[in-house]
């Protein structure tokens, strides 16, 4: 009961007014009431297994920095996807990044940076999936032009993908010059301040290996692909639940 949770349930409530302050609370009961709760049983159940999905993945990108407990990965990932429901700009992700440091002794910038290695897998697996939905998808003539938008938007994903993924490839591969190239841009800030930012850059680089070896690659891009077609189910049945989907 110290100032930390105090702040936290300040902050609760205040992004839960935000999110409902304009809501009918009267419809929102009633929708409610239509759900079909058999089907959002399973939802609950797949959720628990979408988190623990998850700490596996993360368990095979943490590895090449240290070999971290299971119980504490899936403890760091829901507290964190907690703090993304009320906090802007996942922001959980951070704080995700921050438990798992102080509870497996990780620097948390190094832990950061498996994190942002996660998101790669994931922009990866969305871009096969978009890929292979269009692919297969027969647009209808009246819906031409959002095909065409589908494919440009798909395009230029793909590139900002690759973009990233060279900068973090930089980033590892030629560390020393990125960090001298940073140093120049903070070039204003105290040197304090200054060497705190290439600390934390170089401790990020550190983060950035990708798995162990081909069989940890293989289980993380299997990983990712099991947690987003699970993700595409888990709408599907809140659709049917809501009678949004027949």
């Amino acid at each position: 009961m110290n100032w930390k949770f105090w702040l936290g349930l300040l902050v609760s409530i205040a992004f839960l007014y935000i999110a409902f302050h304009n809501v009918d609370l009267e419809l929102l009961f009633l929708s409610m009431k239509s759900i079909n709760l058999p089907l959002v049983i399973p939802v609950v159940l797949l959720t628990v297994l979408f988190y623990l999905i998850k700490a596996l993945r993360w368990f095979h990108l943490l590895e090449p920095i240290k070999k971290t407990g299971l119980s504490s990965l899936f403890s760091s990932t829901v507290i964190g996807f907690a703090a993304n429901f009320v906090l802007p700009a996942r922001l959980g992700e951070f704080i995700r990044a921050n438990y798992i440091g102080r509870m497996e002794k990780i620097s948390r910038s190094s832990s950061l940076a498996t994190i942002v290695t996660e998101r790669l897998f994931d922009v990866f697996t969305i871009l096969l999936i978009l890929l292979f939905f269009i692919l297969v998808t027969d647009f209808p003539s009246k819906w031409e032009s959002l095909g065409r938008a589908l494919k440009t938007g798909g395009f230029l994903f793909v590139m900002i993908f690759i973009v990233s993924i060279l900068l973090l490839i930089g980033l590892k591969e030629k560390t020393r010059t990125f960090l001298n190239i940073a140093e120049k841009i903070v070039f204003f800030l105290p040197k304090k301040i200054k060497q705190k930012v290439v600390h934390v850059l170089q401790d990020f680089s550190n983060g950035l290996v990708l798995v162990k070896g081909p069989a940890q690659l293989l289980a993380v891009i299997s990983y990712s692909l099991t947690l987003w077609c699970l993700s595409i189910f888990q709408i599907y049945i809140l659709g049917l639940s809501m009678g949004l989907l027949s």
